[in-house]
């Protein structure tokens, strides 16, 4: 019989509470699982009124119905050690933002994945001039894009559990931070930045999970990136559907003026889009930036899948334009 009977049954204790499996998480019930859920002060707030995908909304008519050409480039991790499960992630997530900006309907999707914009580039005389607005500018006229959809992924840290009871007892979390900025192809302008955050309790290390793959996106982190990628589709199509859309002209020939966007861009013959002279412009001290000039109608004649040609209402304004000029419409 032991003298310190007390000390006896404590131990016991111990070892029986180090030994028990981790408890299972709760059934995958939003209600039942707050650990799921973005925090509440971190949930998007409702807006009061109208989003501006339903003012103009392609119901509306022809003009908000057509779709504009859109390239989403890399979201590069600010921390790559923190990442160190995440193989490919700058790509893939612009991969499955493109996916599900094109389930929309309302985009055309240029793969743009192999790009990215830095906070400073440098230009070809070796100068870092050029802002992420000119890289923007530049993937804009490689891909034919109106717009340019960026982003980075600033935190993916996980915090894990230290002491071996606490790790038996409770899961480890792991935070997620993304922003995203959207940019004018033709003259580099930031139309909007948005960013979101998250913290989530479960299974967050995704060690042998392929990036937005099927398991990936069950997972506790998986889901919140899900949520993450629903919000950004959200906000871009807001802050588009408002934005005329835009091409280019590529050719004027004996009154024939063609441009970059045809029958996958849902144009039609005896379509009207109002044409733009698109100039640059300098301000003094260097200060360049783009003029685009009202230089009247053109009608649509001819739509190809890729392309489509027309003329200008008034004959005589077509001689003031030039491949580069603008087409919107309105």
């Amino acid at each position: 019989m032991s003298k310190y009977p007390h000390l006896v049954v404590g131990l016991a204790s111990v070892v029986l509470a180090a030994c028990a499996p981790r408890p299972l998480l709760a059934p995958r019930l939003p209600s039942e699982n707050p650990a799921r859920q973005p925090p509440a002060a971190q949930a998007p707030a409702t807006p009061a009124g109208p989003q501006a995908s339903e003012l103009c909304s392609p119901a509306k008519g022809v003009a908000y119905g057509l779709r504009k050409k859109v390239a989403v480039v890399q979201f590069p991790v600010a921390d790559p050690a923190d990442a160190f499960d995440l193989p490919g992630f700058e790509r893939a997530w612009a991969h499955e933002l493109e996916r599900r900006l094109g389930a929309e309907q309302r985009f055309l999707l240029s793969d743009a994945s192999e790009y990215r914009l830095a906070p400073l580039a440098m230009d070809a005389l070796g100068r870092y001039s050029q802002g992420p607005g000119d890289q923007a500018r530049q993937i804009a006229a490689r891909t034919g894009a109106q717009f340019v959809v960026s982003g980075r992924v600033v935190d993916v840290a996980m915090e894990e559990p230290t002491q071996m009871l606490e790790s038996m007892s409770r899961w480890p979390t792991r935070r997620l931070g993304v922003e995203l900025s959207v940019y004018d192809g033709a003259t580099g302008a930031l139309l909007a930045h948005h960013s979101y955050r998250e913290q989530v309790q479960g299974h967050v290390k995704m060690s042998g999970l392929s990036p937005m793959g099927g398991e990936f996106l069950d997972s506790e982190f998986g889901q919140a990136v899900g949520r993450t990628l629903d919000r950004q589709v959200v906000d871009v199509v807001n802050d588009l559907a408002c934005v005329p859309f835009t091409a280019h002209i590529v050719a004027v020939d004996d009154g024939v003026v063609r441009i970059d966007a045809g029958g996958t861009s849902l144009l039609r013959p005896n379509d009207t889009l109002r044409v733009y002279r698109h100039r640059l412009a300098t301000a003094g001290a260097g200060h360049d930036f783009y003029q685009d000039e009202p230089a009247g109608t053109l009608v649509i004649r001819q739509v190809f899948p890729q392309f489509a040609q027309g003329a200008m209402q008034k004959a005589g304004d077509v001689r003031s334009l030039r491949p580069g000029d603008l087409v919107r419409t309105w």
